[in-house]
C-alpha cells in the first residue's frame, strides 16, 4: 500500500501487512520530489497541505508502478521499480494535474490512466507507462460525477 504525504520528505511510503492490521513502512518512493522553494522549505516558503497526492500502486510484468501529482509543481509523476522495498525508483514526469488517477492495464497490453474530479477521462498511455500515449485513447468515459449538487468531486 501506498500513501500521501503532501509535504513530508521521504515521501510516498511503501508499506506491507500481512493481515491488514498490522503495517510496516518497508521504503519510500522518493526522498526528494522537486527542489523548488516551497518543497525544500527556503526564502521562508513552505507546502504544508501540498506536494504529493493520491498515489495509485499498481504491480504488472514484474514492475510495481506508483503515479501521483504534486499540485505545487503542476506534475504527475510515474514512478517505476523492480524492486519495492530497493528505493530504486525510476521517474517520469507529465507536465499538470491529472486528478486522483488510477492506472489500468488491459489484458489486451494497452495501458490507461483514468482520472478527474466534475468528469473522469481515460487517456492513453505508451506501452513502457513513461508518457501519454501520441494518437492514443482520450475520452469523457462519466461526464457529471457530483451526485446531488453543482460541480465539484
Amino acid at each position: 500500500m501506498t500513501s500521501t504525504t503532501m509535504h513530508y520528505t521521504p515521501g510516498c511510503p511503501i508499506m506491507r501487512s500481512k493481515d491488514l492490521i498490522q503495517w510496516e513502512i518497508v521504503s519510500y518512493v522518493y526522498d526528494i520530489l522537486e527542489t523548488i522553494d516551497e518543497m525544500t522549505l527556503n526564502n521562508g516558503k513552505h507546502d504544508y497541505g501540498r506536494g504529493s497526492w493520491a498515489s495509485c500502486l499498481r504491480y504488472t510484468n514484474n514492475t510495481f508502478y506508483v503515479i501521483m501529482t504534486a499540485y505545487n509543481a503542476n506534475k504527475t509523476y510515474i514512478y517505476q521499480t523492480k524492486d519495492i522495498e530497493g528505493n530504486q525508483w525510476e521517474r517520469y514526469m507529465l507536465e499538470g494535474i491529472y486528478h486522483d488517477m488510477s492506472l489500468l492495464f488491459d489484458d489486451d497490453g494497452k495501458v490507461y490512466m483514468l482520472y478527474g474530479g466534475g468528469a473522469i477521462r481515460v487517456i492513453e498511455m505508451n506501452s513502457a507507462v513513461t508518457a501519454i500515449k501520441s494518437n492514443g485513447m482520450d475520452k469523457v468515459i462519466i461526464p457529471k460525477t457530483d451526485v446531488g449538487g453543482e460541480g465539484g468531486l
